[in-house]
């Protein structure tokens, strides 16, 4: 398969396909979570390519040197009962697509946003795409993908090391990134394809679901308000770099800054299914990056120091959520401290 239908391939399956069910999946539960339908179809599409990690990421742990097809197979059906349980929730997605023209018809602000992102991103596009994979430590997390996809396991061990190439992994942060790159590879294994289109477009993913997302928390007050927001956000030199550099700070950003307004969303309303939202948040943003899991850990304490319940409601929320982010990948710093690595306690302490 030519490497252009590949990359539309696994974008379709996994970007909107996941991404889309895990969207309608959140939607099904809006008389729960009460949160505003933008902002919700955006964290489903964020989620859509972090699933596809986290499902590989429990696969190669707990079943390794199983084949490419049965890794995908078992993907693919996980995300179609994910998909089934969504019900009314793609009524929901379905409705809100169908309102974009009207949206983009009506709404100048909506037309300028729409025209500002696509220019930017497209300019970036034509950049990522020809420019090799050496920026910052993407190249490690690259390389880190292939060790995945050529053993089919994901191992902790106290020093990483393939012997083929030189390679040792320093074991800091989360396996979310890499094996977005085993992804990637398991697919070109039933394609045929060669190249790294898809993983180098994550950083435009991303970067415009960030831009979107700060759009749509800030159209709840004023539609300007939000234009400008969104502008002051994008015209630092730093948010250029961020376009135009292939790592994965756009990726965790994004989770990041979801996370952050779930607490928000909870100082007002601490009930137990926004709990559960901000636990799986939580371990998915932190299993992408160890600042993450340290920042996170920080804000859920404060979330739970601020928190406006009885002692009881305190620590049964501290336990779902706690349960929640373990199972969304926070349990590979729990098993990389206790037989992998040490993770940064490595640098702590030299033992």
């Amino acid at each position: 398969m030519d490497e252009r239908l590949h990359f539309l391939l696994v974008l379709t399956i996994t970007n909107i396909g996941m991404g889309g069910v895990m969207a309608a999946l959140l939607l099904r539960w809006d008389h729960r979570l009460r949160l505003p339908h933008g902002a919700v179809i955006l964290l489903g599409l964020a989620l859509g390519p972090f699933v596809a990690s986290l499902l590989l990421y429990y696969q190669l742990l707990l079943l390794p040197g199983r084949s490419a097809p049965a890794v995908l197979l078992t993907t693919l059906v996980i995300a179609a009962g994910a998909g089934l349980l969504a019900g009314r929730g793609w009524t929901a997605l379905g409705g809100r697509i169908r309102a974009v023209p009207a949206l983009l018809r009506d709404d100048v602000w909506m037309r300028w946003f729409a025209a500002g992102t696509l220019l930017m991103l497209g300019i970036a596009a034509v950049v990522l795409a020809t420019k090799p994979l050496v920026d910052h430590d993407v190249l490690e997390y690259a390389v880190r993908g292939r060790w995945f996809l050529d053993t089919l396991e994901v191992t902790y061990e106290r020093h990483p090391f393939d012997a083929r190439n030189g390679f040792y992994y320093v074991g800091l942060h989360g396996h979310s990134f890499p094996l977005l790159f085993t992804w990637d590879g398991l697919w070109q294994r039933i394609t045929g394809a060669t190249g790294d289109l898809w993983p180098r477009s994550i950083t435009l993913w991303y970067a415009w679901l960030l831009i979107a997302l700060t759009w749509s928390v800030l159209r709840q007050w004023d539609r300007a308000l939000a234009f400008v927001g969104v502008l002051n956000m994008v015209v630092p030199f730093g948010f250029a770099l961020l376009l135009v550099i292939h790592h994965l700070d756009s990726y965790r950003i994004t989770l990041f800054t979801a996370m952050v307004l779930l607490v928000l969303v909870l100082r007002e309303r601490p009930e137990l299914p926004l709990v559960l939202l901000f636990g799986a948040v939580l371990g998915a943003q932190a299993f992408i990056h160890s600042t993450g899991a340290i920042l996170g850990g920080v804000l859920w304490v404060l979330w739970l120091v601020m928190h406006p319940g009885t002692l009881r409601t305190r620590m049964r929320h501290a336990g779902a959520s706690a349960v929640l982010a373990l199972a969304f990948g926070g349990v590979h710093y729990v098993l990389d401290t206790m037989i992998g690595t040490r993770w940064i306690f490595k640098d702590i302490i030299w033992f």
